[in-house]
């Protein structure tokens, strides 16, 4: 009985896929812990969340917020805390504050709210992106 293997062209040809697809799940597990970097107006995004100052203000069933600094809100998030259930629930708000500006949003049954800014930025490719400033955030004062 002739004992057959592979030919070597098969046998390079199932190397070098095998290599392929290795590489790509590691460039593609490794993306995914690698941020990706976020600047604005030529300086990274976290140091442009410094120049961010906001005053939020929650009366009424309305928070009102000022931008007080030198760098544009792209968006934010309000983290709301319940009156009535005591549970906590992050809210995206696509309001843009410009410096110097200021919004209203309605938000009811509210015991305590946390604002944390976006800003909008660019990527490494000059595409527009936007950037969670999670070091900034702000309590507004209930009245």
């Amino acid at each position: 009985m002739a004992k057959k293997g592979i030919s070597p062209i098969v046998a390079t040809l199932l190397l070098v896929a095998l290599v392929v697809t290795l590489s790509s799940v590691i460039f593609i597990t490794a993306r995914q812990f690698i941020g990706e970097v976020v600047t604005k107006n030529g300086m990274p995004a976290e140091q442009a969340c410094e120049g961010i100052s906001l005053s939020a203000i929650y009366s009424g069933g309305e928070l009102q917020l000022t931008n007080n600094g030198d760098i544009p809100v792209h968006k934010f998030t309000a983290g709301v805390t319940s009156l009535s259930t005591g549970d906590f629930e992050a809210m995206p708000y696509e309001e843009a504050i410009l410096a110097g500006g200021s919004a209203s949003v309605s938000i009811f049954d509210a015991s305590a709210i946390e604002i944390t800014p976006w800003v909008l930025g660019e990527n490494d490719e000059g595409q527009s992106a936007v950037f969670e400033c999670t070091d900034k955030v702000f309590i507004a004062e209930i009245y």
